[in-house]
């Protein structure tokens, strides 16, 4: 046996058979909510290898829910372990253990969003052979995290926002407007659409939308400031939406 884990084989011929023993290490891949610490059951997620040929089948690969800290339990269904790609529903708490995959990179993708939640497009990671993880350079702080062998891919909500004539209600098209978050920092800007509500996806805080640039000939709206807040419910999340102006609630929206 080498140094290295691997053993190798000479034959009468001389020639060298190299077997190797690859390591195979355990990781965390939690749900998380946006804007939170918060993590929530119920999303239906694939991780895939890049590396296409891995068999996570023929390597003994499991996952298991975590019941809580410290424990484990059931609540997994729709599991398919299978080729390069494994996938689960999450019925528990939103963190999930992945046993024995080997070190190299992988895409968490959501196929299934919990109840009032976006789904979200995605994010790369790799694993080390120590099976510490390192998110892609693409991934942003709003889509996913990484912690020692913990990775989380989180989710938020799906606001529509539009701008619309005062007149006769409809759409107006070419107004740029902005989200920005409580320190001030602008996280969404975009044009609006005749055709309906432009969608975005928020995290819970508090928020103001601006109006930036009115469609030619109208007045611009004045700061609308709201808040994004979640709260759990007879084990259900749901999304609470308010839109204040001058202090004054306008607007309650409940997604659950």
């Amino acid at each position: 046996m080498n140094a290295d884990g691997s053993v190798t084989c000479e034959n009468a011929n001389g020639s060298e058979i190299t077997m190797i023993d690859t390591k195979l290490v355990d990781i965390e891949v939690n749900k998380g909510v946006l804007g939170t610490n918060s993590f929530v059951g119920g999303a239906k997620l694939t991780i895939t290898a890049v590396d296409s040929s891995v068999e996570f089948d023929k390597l003994g690969t499991n996952v298991e829910s975590m019941a809580g800290p410290g424990g484990w339990g059931g609540n997994l269904s729709e599991i398919v372990i299978q080729g390069n790609k494994i996938t689960y529903k999450d019925g528990g708490n939103g963190r999930v253990r992945v046993k024995k995959i080997p070190a190299g990179t992988y895409i968490l993708s959501e196929d299934t969003a919990p109840t009032g939640f976006a789904v979200q497009s995605g994010i790369t990671f790799t694993v080390n052979e120590d099976g510490k993880i390192t998110l892609a350079d693409n991934v942003t702080a709003d889509q996913g995290a990484a912690e020692n062998n913990k990775v989380t891919i989180f989710d938020g909500v799906e606001i529509s926002i539009s701008k619309l004539d005062a007149v006769n209600n409809a759409n107006l098209k070419d107004a740029k407007l902005g989200i920005y978050d409580e320190s001030g920092k602008l996280v969404h800007s975009f044009m609006s659409d005749e055709y309906g509500p432009v969608k975005v996806i928020l995290g819970k805080g508090k928020y103001t939308l601006k109006e930036l640039i009115s469609p030619e000939g109208k007045k611009k709206a004045d700061d609308i400031p709201f808040e994004v807040d979640a709260y759990y419910q007879n084990g259900q999340t749901s999304w609470t939406i308010t839109v204040t102006q001058d202090g004054v609630a306008k607007a309650d929206k409940t997604i659950t």
